[in-house]
């Protein structure tokens, strides 16, 4: 009877083993295959904005060309069709090709996010809110930029708000310069549970008021200015011993495409290190350097420190 019932014991126990060799062989595959689809998303989605990029220099090029031949340049002009395009044929194959890797990409976005979604409890801030009250200090130019910000994440979407409020302190007073920078929709792309690449685009408000002289009165007189331009947004992060260590490479570009010019860019290196844990909240203290250029032409360095919260 003892044998037996040991036998009965390392039976269930080999069972039990054999159970959850194949649970863990089946999660496993899952986890390649889900990375592997993961890829081809990434590769799909980067040779799409490789196609838009290639297209969007084609179209300076051909834009810089008509205005030499506007301004009188040696070429002849001659219009070969009454169409809009040069090449109709090319326009055409290029359209399906784009039609084609939308319909790719965004399958494995659908598949991308219920992956996340699903294994939540491996990583629970797929669905978060981030609070990241930072500020930076320009010691050279003795300014102060106030960089207070929120992001909600629900899987592979985004969306992120930031408040850009420069005070340059000159002469005892101060002159301010706020932006209002909102990435309305981020894609995250989560190859690895220890890697997230986050691109993006918004708009990028800019709201401030100029003194001049007013030549009639005499006095100065103030001015208010509000302009709002693109914004794109792209990110590296690195997550580091199990999210205790949080490494964050960030760029953002705002354009105006009715002037050309170059109205903001920034570069963000910072460093984040968790030192609370509650249930539901990740608490960081964050650190590190921000180059911002405007209008290309007023460069500003300055170190960045501040808290990061996420709440999930």
């Amino acid at each position: 009877m003892l044998f037996r019932t040991i036998k009965i014991v390392l039976l269930h126990g080999e069972n039990k083993f054999k159970s959850k060799s194949l649970r863990n062989k089946i999660y496993s595959e899952s986890l390649i295959t889900h990375k592997i689809q993961t890829m081809k998303y990434i590769i799909t989605a980067l040779l799409l904005f490789q196609f838009l990029f290639a297209s969007a220099q084609v179209d300076d090029i051909k834009k810089k060309s008509r205005e030499n031949k506007n301004s009188g340049g040696n070429s002849d002009s001659y219009n070969y069709g009454g169409g809009n395009s040069d090449n109709p044929c090319l326009d055409a194959c290029g359209e399906a090709c784009f039609e084609f890797a939308f319909a790719i990409a965004f399958e494995a976005l659908l598949s991308h996010h219920a992956y996340l979604m699903e294994n939540r409890d491996k990583d629970p801030t797929v669905l978060s809110l981030d609070l990241m009250p930072h500020f930076a200090y320009g010691p050279e130019d003795n300014y102060f930029n106030l960089l207070p910000r929120i992001r909600g994440t629900w899987g592979v979407l985004s969306s992120d708000f930031r408040f850009n409020y420069l005070a340059d302190y000159k002469d005892a007073s101060a002159d301010i310069y706020k932006v209002y920078e909102w990435q309305v929709v981020e894609l995250n792309f989560l190859p690895i549970e220890e890697l997230n690449i986050r691109v993006g685009s918004g708009i990028f408000v800019e709201n401030f008021t100029a003194s001049s002289l007013d030549p009639i009165s005499g006095s100065m007189v103030g001015r208010r200015y509000k302009d709002t331009y693109n914004e794109n947004f792209a990110s590296l992060e690195l997550r580091l011993n199990d999210q205790q260590v949080l490494t964050s490479l960030e760029g953002r570009f705002a354009y105006d495409y009715d002037t050309g010019n170059h109205v903001f860019t920034e570069i963000n290196l910072r460093a984040s290190f968790r030192f609370l844990d509650i249930p539901h909240v990740f608490s960081y203290l964050t650190g590190g350097i921000v180059y911002q250029k405007y209008y290309s032409s007023i460069d500003l360095w300055s170190i960045q420190a501040g808290f990061s919260f996420n709440i999930h």
